[in-house]
Order: C-alpha cells, then sequence, then structure tokens
C-alpha cells in the first residue's frame, strides 16, 4: 500500500514534455481480492416441507475472480413479479429454511449475494438468482364441483362443468364414466369442461377428481341417465261404433328401463292433443261429444321424461262412429215409427239387424247409462218412447 503515488511519469519528471499527462493517486489499494458485486448465487431449488416452511438451497456464483461474501439475501413472495419480502443469511449457508408462510400456498423466490467493502457506500449486492418456487406442505384437498347435468337425456354426448379451486394449484381434474377410464378435463382458471362421449343406455356414473400439486384429491359425483329408448303404450279395446257421444278409453304406458312416462296424450281427428289421466302405468280418457254418424280417428301418445314419444298405431287407430241412438229407421231421428219397429223386435215379429241392435239395445239403464244385454225387449221400447217424448236423455 502507497500512501502517495504518480502514474504517468516518474518522480523525477518535472512536467517535460509539456504535453505529457500525469495523474496523482492519493491511497492507492491493491486488493487480493474482486471488491466489486459478487456473482448471483446459481442453481436455486425450493422444496415446502411443512405447512408453513419451505426449504432453499443454493451455490455460490462465479465470475472468474476471487471474491469475497458477507452474506446472501432472500426475496420471496406469492406473486413472481413482486418478490417483496426478504431474509438476510450468513455467508457460510447454501440452505436456508423461510417460515412463517401460509399454508397450501406456492412462493417465488431468488437469491443475491452482497459483499460491503470498508470504504463502500452500499451493500455491492449481485444480481438476483434464476428463481425458484414451491408450495408449502398441502393437506388441505382442492375445492371441486360439478354444475347440473341434464339427466335424463337421449344425446349419449354431454359436455361435463363445474369449478375447481386450490390454493397451492391444480395438477389435474379426471372425469371418470362408469367403468371407462378417467379423461382429463380441461381446466381454465377455476372453471373445468369436458366432453364425454361413452354414455351407455340406463344409468352412467360420473366422478370428477381433481388433484392438486400436492397430491390431495377431491371428488364430485352424480349420475346421467341416457334414455333413448321411447316408452310403451296400448290402448284398450273398445266397443265402436257406439251410441254414445261420450266414450271412456283407456290403457297401460311403461317405460320399464328408461326414464319413466312424463305423459299421455289423446287427439281426437284434427282436434289438439289433451292430457290423460296418468296413474302409476295406467291412463285413462273420456273421449266426449262425438257427433252421430261421424268417424273420429284417435291417436294416444306416450312421451317419456327424456322426450322419447310413442304412438299407437294400431287400436288408437280405430274408428269410433257415433250413432243416432233410438234410430231403428235409419233416417236420422227417433220417432214413434222406431219405437213401433221396437215393439215389433221384441215381440219377435222382425228381427233387428246388427246396426239397429246397436242402436235399439238400450235396457238396462245404470246410473243413467245404457248396459246393452244383447236383444231389443220391452224395456228397450219403453227407453226409445222416453227419447221420443224427451222424458229420457243419455
Amino acid at each position: 500500500m502507497w500512501n502517495h503515488a504518480w502514474i504517468g511519469g516518474n518522480n523525477s519528471n518535472t512536467y517535460v514534455p509539456a504535453k505529457e499527462q500525469w495523474y496523482a493517486v492519493d491511497d492507492l489499494v491493491v486488493s487480493t481480492h474482486y471488491s466489486g458485486p459478487p456473482p448471483p448465487p446459481t442453481t436455486l431449488s425450493a422444496e415446502g416441507i411443512s405447512t408453513s416452511s419451505i426449504r432453499l438451497t443454493w451455490q455460490s456464483g462465479s465470475n472468474g475472480a476471487n471474491y469475497l461474501v458477507d452474506g446472501y439475501r432472500i426475496y420471496y413472495g406469492t406473486d413472481p413479479g413482486h418478490l417483496d419480502s426478504s431474509i438476510t443469511v450468513l455467508a457460510s449457508q447454501r440452505e436456508a429454511v423461510v417460515s412463517s408462510l401460509a399454508t397450501g400456498t406456492r412462493y417465488y423466490f431468488a437469491v443475491t449475494a452482497f459483499k460491503q467493502e470498508a470504504n463502500d457506500a452500499n451493500e455491492n449486492e449481485s444480481r438476483r438468482s434464476a428463481s425458484a418456487n414451491a408450495v408449502t406442505v398441502d393437506l388441505v384437498p382442492p375445492d371441486i364441483t360439478m354444475l347440473p347435468v341434464a339427466s335424463p337425456t337421449r344425446l349419449a354426448t354431454q359436455t361435463l362443468s363445474g369449478t375447481v379451486a386450490d390454493a397451492g394449484g391444480i395438477a389435474s381434474v379426471l372425469v371418470k364414466v362408469g367403468a371407462a377410464a378417467p379423461v382429463a378435463a380441461t381446466v381454465t382458471g377455476n372453471s373445468w369442461s369436458c366432453t364425454i362421449r361413452s354414455l351407455t343406455e340406463g344409468g352412467n356414473s360420473i366422478v370428477v377428481t381433481a388433484k392438486d400439486l400436492s397430491g390431495n384429491e377431491k371428488s364430485a359425483s352424480g349420475t346421467v341417465v341416457l334414455d333413448t329408448v321411447p316408452p310403451v303404450v296400448t290402448v284398450s279395446a273398445f266397443t265402436t261404433p257406439t251410441i254414445l257421444t261420450s266414450l271412456p278409453i283407456s290403457g297401460i304406458a311403461s317405460d320399464t328401463n328408461g326414464s319413466g312416462v312424463a305423459s299421455v296424450m289423446v287427439q281426437v281427428g284434427n282436434g289438439q292433443q289433451t292430457a290423460a289421466e296418468l296413474n302409476g302405468q295406467s291412463w285413462s280418457y273420456l273421449l266426449s261429444n262425438l257427433q252421430p254418424g261421424v268417424a273420429n280417428q284417435v291417436i294416444v301418445t306416450a312421451r317419456d321424461v327424456a322426450g322419447n314419444e310413442t304412438r299407437q298405431a294400431a287400436a288408437a287407430m280405430a274408428s269410433i262412429g257415433v250413432l243416432k241412438v233410438g234410430d231403428l229407421s235409419g233416417d236420422a231421428s227417433v220417432g214413434v215409427e222406431d219405437a213401433q219397429l221396437a215393439m215389433q223386435m221384441a215381440v219377435g215379429k222382425t228381427k233387428p239387424d246388427a246396426t239397429q241392435l246397436l242402436r235399439g239395445d238400450l235396457a238396462p239403464l245404470v246410473g243413467g247409462v245404457p248396459q246393452p244385454d244383447g236383444v231389443i225387449d220391452t224395456g228397450d221400447v219403453l227407453l226409445i218412447l222416453g227419447i221420443v217424448t224427451g222424458i229420457t236423455r243419455f
């Protein structure tokens, strides 16, 4: 160490020639080590070791020179762009534990080295190392939900979705349908979605499992019923043609292996569909306002919960011809002559044909409703006379 040194000439030179440059330096120090900022540490790694602490390890950096270090400073935070917290450790350390952290939370870290010489105004801190991150030990499983799915459905392809969240981050969301292999859902932020194409007829169990970066898992489940088979509907036999202006019809509607029968609708002619009464698998409906001599086509349609429909194409398509009650002469009116014909038939003088039997076999009346007994007798004569005089109405 020199207290005074001349650079650019020698001590005996009296500034000749005049243009020669001379410099005087006071307190020139010649050091045995590099005295600038140390190089940044390398190979930084992080590992969560408890619910509130993360262990860091690193190596000293190198710049090809011999340098000294006073210590290392660890910067950290939950936002990689804002490592606002810091702690300082000894120069001898290449490992440190950062504690008092939030459980199941991802933290980001960077490390610097610093060396403050005796005459330095600052610490000569290095540039930051490459960052590392880790999650404190997480014993809490992620939150996972599955939004309601249309069920039953006629569509074998369905898009499932829901929400997922975890403080330490989500590793995966897997969707398993029945016995099929799980498929990975798409995770965007706190939402997940997955399109499944493996639904089979009947009930399909759905299990959605979320796994966080610490390996904790949680599942949400549900069931989707695929129903592509329409229900079965039958119509019980009924009398046609009939002498009545109202006629009850009934039958069975079943969907044993499907989603269940939702409704049975009855359409008469070109009229609107009207709901039949449904009791279990039995349905019933009262046809009303049937017009004499007019054929009315009846269609019965059963619909299940999934929307599949069946139309009865056999018995339900039968025509109901409404005949004029008591009109034995076939002139579309009921008069004394019809009563006279009925008397002749009752005493055996005249034999009724099939149409006359339908129009004239009215007795006995039960609850005001004709209960034909297969013959035209005096009871039928009295009822026809009642129709003529206006006493009998049904």
